[in-house]
């Protein structure tokens, strides 16, 4: 090399630095590109939400009295230890790299319940420090991340995958970035992750647990949730996963809620966000027998999902009558970026 190009190099150095330290967040360098081929995401609402006259009495334990107080001091969140350990061997059994929980039982939250209501449930034998629910649903090949102001919505990611950005503990109960208005509900419903890839790259992960209910408040809290997951983009210029219960059904209540439609629109061509999970009026339900609203999107991949206890060939997370949701399961596997673009 010359004296001149040498020179010439040595001027462009520090503006090559610069350029490379401000990406924009949550777009990705053009070498941060996930180095990996296959993906295999779960979510799950474990949440309680058997009304008492569906309970039996032979139910491990869980009846009526059981689902009150379930209902009244848990926040209808998994709290039942045999539920707890069927939704452990689920997981254990599945070993997914990404696992995406709502309505799971913030142990920290014990101190607050009285002993009169602590019998059967996680917090008889609770003690300061002890790990939360979804530690322990997980193990410790996972490092857990749940929404700012909402330690029942988590996500966890498996340490084989890589790790969360921002979270260095096991357990960071504000870890993952709020997306949404922060207003509907006391906390963040639409929170992300970005996950440095032990092989290299990073992937960006959004998990959402959409507002519920039918009022035009809820209903603008949702869509403002829906928006909020795609806004530029959704952060994926090539590669996301977006996974949870979206407390809508994009398949069968598009005429009734602005959500459903949006979420529906938002589902793009590669590499864009696309539905990995079965949409339509007549496909599997995951909630109760009559709604689909728990769902897998991805931005630069391909997959099939399977439905626990409703795919045939496949058991249900738990016999018990405790659990209202389907479990999701997905395979992905990226595509080539010159196949994505096109």
């Amino acid at each position: 090399m010359s004296a001149s190009g040498l020179s010439l190099s040595m001027l462009l150095l520090p503006l090559l630095l610069v350029a490379c330290q401000s990406i924009p967040p949550g777009v990705s360098a053009p070498d941060a590109s996930p180095r990996i081929e296959a993906l295999r995401v779960v979510t799950l609402n474990v949440g309680s939400g058997r009304s008492v006259e569906t309970l039996r009495h032979a139910n491990a334990g869980y009846g009526p009295a059981q689902a009150a107080a379930a209902d009244r001091w848990y926040g209808n969140g998994l709290a039942w230890p045999p539920v707890m350990r069927d939704v452990r061997n689920f997981l254990d059994a599945v070993n997914a790299d990404i696992v995406g929980l709502q309505e799971v039982f913030h142990s920290d939250h014990c101190a607050d319940i009285p002993p009169s209501a602590r019998d059967g449930f996680v917090c008889e034998a609770w003690q300061p420090g002890d790990p939360t629910v979804a530690q322990r649903i997980l193990g410790e090949g996972y490092q857990v991340a749940c929404h700012p102001g909402k330690p029942d919505k988590c996500l966890a990611v498996h340490r084989r995958l890589g790790h969360i950005a921002g979270c260095d503990v096991s357990f960071c109960p504000r870890g993952l970035e709020g997306l949404d208005d922060d207003r509907c509900g006391s906390g963040n419903r639409v929170a992300a992750a970005t996950v440095r890839l032990m092989q290299g790259g990073m992937l960006r992960v959004v998990h959402v647990h959409g507002t519920s209910g039918l009022t035009l408040t809820d209903s603008r809290c949702r869509l403002g949730q829906i928006e909020a997951i795609f806004a530029d983009g959704g952060a994926a210029p090539g590669f996301g996963v977006v996974l949870g219960d979206f407390n809508t059904d994009p398949g069968r209540v598009t005429w009734l809620d602005p959500a459903a439609r949006a979420l529906r629109r938002s589902a793009r061509p590669p590499g864009h966000y696309r539905f990995m999970t079965d949409v339509g009026l007549l496909v599997r339900p995951t909630f109760l027998s009559f709604l689909n609203i728990d769902h897998v999107l991805a931005a630069g991949m391909s997959g099939e999902c399977w439905y626990a206890g409703r795919t045939p060939d496949t058991a249900p997370v738990s016999d018990l009558v405790y659990l209202d949701h389907t479990a999701v399961v997905c395979d992905l596997r990226t595509i080539p970026p010159t196949v994505a673009e096109r």
